[in-house]
Order: structure tokens, then sequence, then C-alpha cells
């Protein structure tokens, strides 16, 4: 593991490559799974969050069931952090 890098940076990212994969073989719920694990381990870190939004157009928004425990407000807070 990289200098500075912590085991749960390593397994977001892992995860959200997971993502992109389940993604792109269409295996929507495994995507939403991955991403959302990728979040709790991470979720300062926008890219995860943002990660959603293909699936939110795939699926819309009443589908997505599984992120109820995730609250997209903290995205918003963090992408405004982000120009400060």
């Amino acid at each position: 593991m990289a200098k500075g890098v912590s085991s749960a940076a390593v397994q977001a990212e892992q995860l959200k490559q997971d993502g992109n994969l389940y993604f792109k073989k269409n295996r929507l719920g495994a995507a939403i799974d991955a991403y959302t694990e990728a979040i709790t381990f991470c979720p300062d870190v926008p890219v995860y969050w943002i990660s959603f939004w293909p699936l939110i157009g795939e699926l819309g928004t009443s589908e997505l069931h599984s992120v109820d425990t995730l609250d997209f407000r903290e995205l918003i807070k963090l992408l405004n952090g982000m120009g400060q």
C-alpha cells in the first residue's frame, strides 16, 4: 500500500472500480451495492457519490431503494466546500 493511503481508501477505490464494472455489465444492483460501500468507507470523497448519477439516469430515483441510507445532501456540502 502506498505511504499515506489508508486501507479504507484502498478498499473504497476497489469498490468504485467494481461498481463501474458491474454497471458496464448491466448488473445495476451490484453496482449500487459497491458504490454504497465505497461511500461508507470514504464518505468525504465526492467521486464515490457521483458514481450514482448514471444509475439514477438508468433506473430513476424511485428504483434506488437500497441507497435510502445515503443522504445526498452530504454530497452537496462536499462539492460546495471544494471551491473554498
